[in-house]
């Protein structure tokens, strides 16, 4: 199980359970933390995540050592228990890198389908586009590994990327220009756009579609 930690408004981890479990048993995260992990559907608080994961009884520390965790600072502890994760764990960074891959390639791919669909069939199909945004929330959140404002804002932004190249090959197909999109948008356009980035929103912030 992999843990991700939201606390004082930062988004840290994800930590395995064992290092979660040290850093209550530390005192470094409060009461007022949320926690995230696979399967669940938005954060929780860290009281009700504990009462499902209690903390273990510790083994009786030495001397030394407890005076030197009474030293450290809140982040300090946050720092080593993160360290202590192992090589494995991914950084901020590369999780933001990895969300932004995914997402393009999610809108790559969204926006073809929709796109040869359209072409194929000479109608455009507004479920494909709204689909077209569950692909970009899904894509970001599972491969970037990150729930917050900014996966969400890259999930929405791949989802308009992926349904205006969809829209763009659609158009040009039957022979129009760049400038004619916007004569091509409709009021289904528009509610099906908005599910989209609904969608991509809920979905890269933690929740269902």
């Amino acid at each position: 199980m992999q843990i991700s930690v939201y606390n004082n408004g930062q988004q840290l981890g994800p930590f395995p359970l064992e290092a979660v479990h040290n850093m209550v048993r530390l005192g470094s995260l409060p009461e007022t933390a949320l926690v995230w992990y696979e399967g669940v559907p938005d954060w929780i608080p860290l009281p009700t995540f504990l009462q499902q994961y209690p903390v273990p009884a510790a083994p009786a520390a030495s001397p030394a050592h407890s005076a030197t965790a009474g030293r450290m600072t809140p982040q300090q502890m946050l720092s080593a228990s993160h360290a202590s994760a192992g090589g494995g764990q991914l950084s901020d960074s590369a999780r933001l890198l990895r969300a932004t891959i995914a997402g393009a390639v999610a809108a790559l791919v969204g926006g073809g389908v929709w796109a040869g669909l359209a072409i194929g069939l000479s109608v455009e199909i507004g479920w494909v586009a709204w689909g077209i945004g569950v692909l970009c929330g899904f894509a970001v959140s599972k491969l970037g590994r990150g729930h917050g404002n900014i996966f969400q804002v890259m999930a929405v932004v791949c989802s308009l990327l992926g349904i205006a190249i969809g829209k763009l090959a659609f158009v040009l197909s039957a022979g129009g220009s760049i400038g004619d999109i916007g004569l091509t948008l409709g009021l289904m356009d528009l509610l099906f756009v908005g599910l989209a980035v609904a969608s991509a929103w809920q979905i890269a912030g933690g929740g269902k579609a």
